[in-house]
Order: structure tokens, then C-alpha cells, then sequence
């Protein structure tokens, strides 16, 4: 059941709901919360970070479903309060981990389209396909099939009000294919494990990080101005990162 492949675990780091819990044995009611960076772009938290983009008669949502249904249905509840009357019509999946992708079936029976590296394409429309036999999830109650496109290098999101560029950060270790979101004129990026900010006021790090410089190199490559940061991780405690703040992290930026 490949269905089953995808069900995050319960009680995990990356997603699961804590140990405990409320009285009786339920979870806590999952939620999310919103801050507006710039006219139609907004934050979307509670968990792990999302970014809602909107466009004249749409949204575009980064990292779409992470860490379970739940996470997904709350990101997706308060996308809508923030930008009303507009359909969610893609969401973009920053790279294939489960911690990423648990809630994906939540997103297909909203019956948005996924867009996500090509190299995943192929697996997540038959693990998204799949009976859901050993966990029915809500893709089972809707009966909707995925929808997904693939993408390589670079793919323009635009319309007369804003462009959204999503672009394959390639040579990572950590994994082929992922994928970060640019708003050229806000000067926004979001991204995901490739810099995860330190706590506040930690000493100057003195340690080349293999990942950070590969992000590095791949938005000077690609020519990407940014000065602000949504990191799908946020800090602890969250607070807001910049782009000064991960070249400085890296001495051999320097």
C-alpha cells in the first residue's frame, strides 16, 4: 500500500502529534497562524512555514502539505481567511521527504495541482493514486486523482500583478531536486533545509556548512536578489531571517 508508505509517524519530530496530548486522548487542534510580508504574500505558521502568494484571480502556495493532514488543512484554512474569495490552484512541493509530503493527501482532495521536481513526479502520482486501503486518509473520502506537473532549472508563475519564480537548487546532498520559491520585486525567498537559523544571540559560527554554500552558489548562479527569508523551519524562537544573516553564517562566503 503505497498509501501507507506516506503516513508520517505518530509522535515524531517531523510531524507527528506530540505525546499526551488532550484530555481523553485526542491531539491538540492543530492550527495556523499568518503574517503579511508584502501586499498578497504572506507567512503562513503553526508548524512547519509555508508561503501564500496572490495573484489577480488565484493563490500559489510554497511547501503545500508538510508533516501531515492536519498541518495541511489548518495552512489551507487560513490561506483563505487572509485571501478570500480566490481558489488555491497550485501548490509546490519543495522536495520529496516525508516531513514534506505527509500532508499531501489533504492538498489532492482539495483538488489543487501539485507542482514538484520531475524526478518525484512519477512515485507521488502513484503513491497519491494508490487505494488507500491500510490508513484512508481524506483523499479517500474525496475520490479526486492527483493532478501534477513537473519542473527542472526554473518555472515562472505571472500574471499582470506579480511574478513567482521557482527554482531547483541543484549538487545538494541533502537531496535531488529541491526546489525554492523567489518573489523578484517583494525580494522574498523561501526555502527548505538548506540553512536552519541558530538560536539568538549564539556565538559567530566559525563552521563551513556544505549546504548553506551549495544554496549560496545556486542563487548567485541564478542571479536571485532577496533580502528577506522564509525558512520552512523556523527559529526557535521564530524570528525573522535575512539574507545578510545566512552569507554571514557561512565564513567561506566571505
Amino acid at each position: 500500500d503505497l498509501a501507507a508508505l506516506m503516513a508520517p509517524p505518530q509522535g515524531g519530530r517531523a510531524g507527528g502529534p506530540p505525546a499526551g496530548g488532550a484530555p481523553g486522548g485526542q491531539p491538540p487542534a492543530v492550527t495556523a497562524t499568518s503574517e503579511k510580508l508584502a501586499d498578497g504574500v504572506y507567512r503562513i505558521a503553526g508548524g512547519y512555514n509555508a508561503l501564500a502568494v496572490e495573484f489577480a484571480d488565484h493563490i500559489v502556495v510554497y511547501e503545500i502539505g508538510p508533516q501531515n493532514e492536519a498541518r495541511a488543512q489548518a495552512n489551507l484554512a487560513e490561506i483563505r481567511r487572509v485571501i478570500p474569495n480566490k481558489p488555491i490552484r497550485y501548490g509546490i512541493v519543495s522536495h520529496h521527504h516525508f516531513d514534506h509530503t505527509s500532508g499531501l493527501p489533504a492538498v489532492v482532495a482539495e483538488g489543487i495541482t501539485l507542482v514538484m521536481h520531475e524526478n518525484n513526479k512519477a512515485f507521488f502520482e502513484k503513491a497519491l493514486s494508490a487505494p488507500r486501503t491500510l490508513a484512508p486518509d481524506a483523499i479517500a473520502k474525496s475520490g479526486k486523482k492527483p493532478v501534477i506537473e513537473g519542473m527542472r532549472d526554473r518555472r515562472v508563475f505571472q500574471d499582470a500583478t506579480r511574478t513567482l519564480e521557482i527554482l531547483e537548487m541543484k549538487g545538494l546532498p541533502h537531496v535531488d531536486g529541491l526546489l525554492v520559491a523567489w518573489l523578484p520585486k517583494e525580494k522574498i525567498l523561501a526555502f527548505a533545509d538548506m540553512y536552519n537559523a541558530g538560536p539568538l544571540n549564539a556565538p559567530p559560527n566559525t563552521t563551513f556548512h556544505l549546504a548553506t554554500q551549495i544554496m549560496l552558489e545556486n542563487l548567485k548562479r541564478m542571479n536571485v536578489d532577496y533580502e528577506r527569508v522564509v525558512s520552512v523551519h523556523a527559529p526557535n524562537p521564530d524570528r525573522p531571517i535575512t539574507r545578510a544573516e545566512i552569507e554571514a553564517f557561512n565564513p567561506k562566503t566571505n
